[in-house]
């Protein structure tokens, strides 16, 4: 048996000792012995540390109040070493009572109910990187809303639900309901234009009216806001849609509510998509590369009309900055339609915000290492040490 007095200042020397002592087949027991100030604070990781490298010591650690003076040390451990299952770590009070430390079960931290770190009170998502931001000042006809559930992107444009949160200057009421369309990042509050958003008449169920709004205004901008009160003009008409997505899964289900025949084509050099596309009287096209628009302008049949709604220079997310009450006139105008919409069983595609968050998306904005600075780490002669050298590596390319 071999007894020890931690001092934090002989760290290094005690270490080779004990080291020492590892080698041979015999099981030694060596007691490390310290007091509750910074020495007992350091004695137990360091015993703690070399407990899970030196497997052939039987290391154990007593910590003694104040009053236990240095003579009477030894008659305690050898006391110690007659208890039987005696744990590694124990405290001798002032009284010579042995307390040791227990595992007990305690209240866990609840995770958010989206399995994502806690996210700040307005965030938005701007470079794959949450941040932060406070609530924007607000324009003349402008509002803020508060989005509970956001569609897919889609030609970098949103369609979404939530509540007025900040009326301004507008005539719409605080908390009111809303859907709308806006082009930005993911966030979960937007500033947006009065002009961008409609009331919802069933709250119940407002991720089908943020799934609509987007698809509703996509019809308007193909063949204008008209289109919801007198659709006569689609009646038999075969219409195509160009992205298996949300969007045309609700362009095909209103083209047929309004009498026509739709399909979605592809960009596949096909026999199949050649034929649907020359079928065609005209294609909604939302792809965004030249060689695709070409491929199916290249295909239509002569009189068949191709609508890039998806055009960076005049397409719908240009026509909505230049005229925003194209989304408003919209989504009033197609208030007869909703209700079939909720009725035909389309499964719905928007979520709450946070829920669109990928895991990997999610980063701190102010990380807690600057992968183009130098660190150098101090001590670190135990696993623990290495372990947060390993870290600090796996996380970035640190130069250590």
């Amino acid at each position: 048996m071999t007894i020890i007095n931690f001092r934090l200042d002989d760290v290094l020397e005690l270490q080779k000792i004990i080291s020492e002592s590892s080698v041979g087949k015999a099981k030694r027991d060596i007691w490390v012995l310290s007091n509750l100030n910074d020495d007992g604070f350091a004695a137990r990781g360091f015993t703690r540390t070399l407990r899970k490298e030196l497997f052939s010591l039987n290391l154990r650690l007593v910590l003694l109040d104040e009053r236990w003076k240095t003579h009477c040390q030894r008659d305690i451990v050898h006391k110690l070493s007659n208890i039987p299952d005696l744990e590694h770590e124990v405290f001798i009070d002032h009284q010579g009572f042995i307390q040791v430390p227990r595992m007990v079960e305690i209240e866990s931290t609840s995770a958010p109910a989206n399995g994502h770190r806690s996210l700040p009170h307005l965030w938005s998502l701007d470079k794959q990187q949450v941040v932060a931001f406070s609530p924007p000042k607000l324009s003349a006809g402008f509002v803020t809303v508060r989005i509970t559930h956001s569609s897919p992107s889609e030609g970098g444009l949103r369609g979404f639900s939530g509540f007025i949160e900040n009326p301004g200057s507008s005539s719409w009421e605080k908390q009111s309901p809303v859907f709308g369309v806006y082009h930005g990042d993911l966030s979960n509050c937007i500033s947006i234009h009065e002009a961008q958003i409609a009331p919802v008449e069933n709250i119940d169920h407002a991720c089908i009216y943020a799934d609509m709004a987007l698809p509703l205004t996509i019809l308007s901008f193909c063949f204008g806001v008209g289109v919801f009160e007198d659709p006569k003009g689609l009646v038999g008409k075969h219409i195509g849609s160009t992205e298996h997505s949300f969007v045309s899964v609700y362009l095909q289900r209103l083209l047929s509510k309004f009498g026509a025949q739709s399909s979605v084509v592809t960009n596949e050099a096909s026999v199949d998509t050649l034929t649907a596309i020359s079928e065609c009287d005209a294609v909604l096209c939302g792809y965004s590369t030249p060689e695709d628009i070409q491929f199916i302008k290249s295909n239509l049949r002569r009189n068949a009309w191709l609508v890039h709604w998806n055009d960076s220079t005049c397409g719908l997310q240009r026509s909505i900055a230049l005229n925003p009450w194209l989304v408003a006139d919209t989504l009033r105008a197609a208030t007869g339609v909703i209700p079939f919409l909720m009725d035909s069983g389309t499964l719905t595609y928007s979520r709450k915000p946070e829920d669109n968050l990928e895991l990997s998306q999610v980063k701190a904005k102010d990380a807690l290492l600057d992968s183009s600075k130098v660190y150098l780490l101090i001590g670190g002669i135990g696993s623990i040490g290495l372990h947060i050298a390993l870290w600090m590596y796996k996380v970035n390319d640190f130069r250590l």
